[in-house]
């Protein structure tokens, strides 16, 4: 497959970076990482029920300042489960460009230093590099059969001669008295190698499809079941990585309202190296569901985007088949995005609701507080970004989790509710400020 992953491997790295990062919201200091199942890849053990709902006290602001960077960027775990399905092929819309309503360009989050038992999370958005297969080769084969498709494809689409990709499935493009367009495909891959990422292919594709003509809302629905294996060289002798990605995740749009929900799991396993063990992480990601709107102000020319975003998120670590540890989240938010038509390219944010985390061991000790955060952005005072920025430090804003209001500026202070306070000269300073929970 004569692909170059190169800027896409960039981009699909920097997300899991965000991903990993969003879900460690408080600082502290243990031993080992990652996150897992059971040995060997297997069936993941159930996600723990939600945290408990006991709201965290933060007693300095450097604490506070420690939870900041990744609270407020949480709702990056929910993204990036949406938009891993978008490249999977989802929402490959037939009137529109592919996921336009689903990227809304939002301002970067204010992500704190990566601890490197937890980068290994970045791995898990990799299974995204199936994405030009599946939806520029695959889904764009079927799509172009008449009516309904059954076919094998060998050469071209693996590099392998044993390797194949079966499609069958049917449309209904030649109905001219249908007022929508549809179709539904199942896809599986056998053995499919990519001599050029040194990766093989294995597991199944279900793709429903439904657009109005008239409006281009449309519904759709994707199971996965893919496992891909990731190899050291092309004689694909010496296995580096597997990655089984399970899940379903379904989409309603329209146009100016909508609904995604997501449920399911990645399972990433390291084989064991010498004495290093075989490590095992897995994220699931329960009943997650975003909720949302979208209105045009035509006078002023601007527009606001208000997502609701719910479920849990669980990572499971594993390491030699003993589990190390389990983090655990619950969301609840609300995230307002305006747009402004002014020549600053202006957006203003505001983020609202809750987050629950808990560690299975408890590493209160170590600085992992386990508890409730409380998320709250004034009407008056939203976080204002501009393109002078990069979107990526407000200029302007001020939110309050729990005891303690962050309110940036030319500087950013962190003040708690008994006045003290700490100030960072830059967001830069202020990542830096927090590390995030190990164990």
């Amino acid at each position: 497959m004569n692909v170059n992953w190169s800027v896409r491997n960039r981009m699909l790295l920097a997300a899991g970076f965000v991903l990993a990062a969003a879900l460690v919201v408080v600082s502290c200091s243990g031993g080992g990482g990652g996150g897992g199942s059971t040995a060997g890849g297997g069936t993941p053990p159930p996600p723990p029920p939600p945290p408990a709902a006991t709201f965290l006290v933060f007693n300095s602001p450097q604490q506070a300042a420690a939870t900041t960077s990744a609270a407020l960027s949480a709702r990056s775990a929910a993204d990036s489960v949406f938009n891993l399905a978008i490249d999977l092929g989802l929402t490959g819309k037939l009137t529109a460009g592919i996921g336009s309503l689903y990227k809304p360009a939002r301002p970067a989050a204010n992500l704190g230093g990566l601890d490197p038992a937890l980068a290994g999370m970045a791995d898990i958005m990799k299974i995204s590099r199936l994405s030009p297969v599946i939806r520029k080769v695959v889904l764009r084969k079927a799509a172009m059969a008449p009516t309904s498709v059954s076919t094998v494809l060998t050469t071209g689409f693996c590099d392998n001669a044993d390797g194949q990709i079966t499609i069958t499935g049917q449309n209904n493009y030649q109905d001219i008295a249908s007022t929508s367009l549809a179709y539904t495909y199942d896809v599986a891959f056998t053995k499919c190698r990519d001599d050029i990422t040194f990766t093989q292919l294995d597991g199944t594709l279900h793709v429903v499809y439904d657009e109005s003509i008239a409006t281009a809302a449309f519904t759709s629905s994707m199971t996965t079941g893919l496992t891909q294996l990731q190899y050291a060289a092309i004689d694909y002798a010496s296995l580096v990585q597997k990655i089984v990605l399970n899940g379903t995740f379904d989409y309603n749009d329209q146009i100016t309202s909508g609904l995604k929900t997501a449920n399911g799991n990645f399972a990433v396993t390291t084989p064991a190296q010498g004495p290093v063990p075989e490590k095992v992480v897995t994220y699931s990601f329960v009943t997650t569901s975003d909720t949302w709107t979208v209105t045009h102000d035509a006078v002023a020319g601007s527009d606001s985007r208000t997502d609701t975003i719910t479920g849990q998120f669980v990572i499971n670590t594993a390491k030699g088949g003993a589990q190390v540890g389990i983090f655990n989240m619950e969301m609840n938010l609300t995230d307002r995005l305006d747009t402004m038509n002014d020549t600053s390219g202006t957006k203003k944010q505001w983020l609202d609701g809750t987050l629950d985390s808990s560690w299975t061991p408890d590493l209160t000790a170590s600085g992992c507080l386990p508890g409730r955060l409380q998320i709250a952005t004034a009407l008056a005072t939203p976080r204002i970004y501009t393109i002078l920025s990069g979107y990526t430090c407000p200029g302007s804003g001020q939110v309050t989790i729990n005891n303690a209001k962050v309110a940036y500026g030319s500087s950013i202070s962190v003040t708690l509710t008994n006045n003290l306070r700490q100030t960072f000269a830059t967001c830069a300073a202020l990542n830096q400020a927090g590390g995030v929970c190990t164990f």
